[in-house]
């Protein structure tokens, strides 16, 4: 293996420079000629992948590949040279990322400078990696759609993943629900779990605001208020929120449907006796919301609504 600089950090997630804004994609360089490092990431430094910039990580043998993966699950791309400490280190790394950790979604490309120490089609057939590069032929051209390519395909694996987790929920929170006696604890972890479903439980992502409301008639009883909105409980009337927000619940009450913005969710449910159940969360960072979690997110509405309705019957 050739010397690399040990001043050179193990991992290296740098500052987002100003005007780049979402959570960056983490790219693992692993490679044991430090060269290949600063070509690859300075080919790479100004690509953004779906309006998300590039962090790289680094490791210099397999045994140093295992350390990152192991502390950081959500790299999105792996570039992994074969040959490092041993003539199959790379391989190594691919079984255990795949076998030992379970990770199915990172995509993992092998680059190699010496295509014969591991055959292309024998690796394919064998290991399961999205892609086989040898390093002579990845011009900065290929290389950029090389990446590109593989973090949206990351990236639509994961939504799956979280839409079946979405869905999983959906469903332990609907067994819950008929444990609920009081009208206003139910809101309240409604739009926990709401917020929860849209990734606003997660450290940065965790500023927003948002109300619960329900009634039986034309006039929405805000049932529970949070954050910018704490203050309305109890109240029946919209003046006091934003124009946007009032604008937003006002179509989801006129079009009786949920309404997906850019920074807020209303969701809406009406039972067939015509209970009405509104739940609103307002963040400070976009929400991405594919067709398949709004579906998800209907549903979730309307088992609230239901378990809603079965509270205020029992009063």
């Amino acid at each position: 293996m050739k010397d690399k600089n040990p001043n050179l950090k193990l991992v290296d997630v740098p500052v987002l420079p100003p005007g780049k804004s979402g959570k960056p994609w983490k790219v693992l360089i692993v490679d044991d000629e430090q060269g290949v490092h600063q070509v690859t990431e300075m080919a790479l430094r100004d690509v953004q992948v779906v309006g998300r910039p590039l962090a790289f990580l680094h490791a210099y043998s397999g045994a140093e590949a295992r350390v990152v993966l192991g502390r950081e699950p959500d790299i999105a791309l792996v570039l992994l040279d074969v040959v490092m400490e041993t003539d199959h280190a790379g391989l190594d790394v691919v079984d255990y990322l795949r076998n030992e950790l379970n990770n199915q979604c990172v995509r993992i490309i092998l680059r190699t400078g010496q295509p014969g120490q591991a055959p292309e089609r024998d690796v394919i057939i064998r290991y399961d990696i999205n892609g086989y590069k040898h390093k002579a032929e990845l011009t900065t051209t290929k290389l950029f759609s090389t990446v590109y390519t593989a973090i949206t395909a990351f990236r639509d694996l994961m939504a799956l993943q979280h839409s079946r987790m979405v869905y999983k929920q959906i469903v332990e929170f609907a067994a819950k629900l008929r444990d609920f006696r009081d009208l206003a604890h139910v809101a309240d972890i409604a739009l926990k779990e709401l917020a929860a479903l849209l990734y606003l439980d997660e450290g940065a992502f965790c500023a927003y605001s948002g109300i619960a409301a329900a009634s039986e008639t034309e006039r929405l009883e805000i049932l529970v208020a949070t954050g910018t909105y704490e203050g309305l409980k109890g109240q029946t009337a919209l003046d006091a929120l934003p124009d946007p927000v009032r604008a937003q619940i006002q179509r989801a009450l006129a079009e009786r449907r949920s309404v997906f913005g850019e920074t807020q969710v209303t969701g809406y449910c009406e039972t067939t006796r015509g209970f009405k159940v509104l739940l609103h969360v307002h963040s400070n960072s976009s929400i991405a919301i594919g067709n398949p979690d709004r579906e998800l997110i209907d549903l979730f509405c309307k088992n609230v609504a239901f378990a809603v309705e079965n509270i205020h019957s029992r009063r």
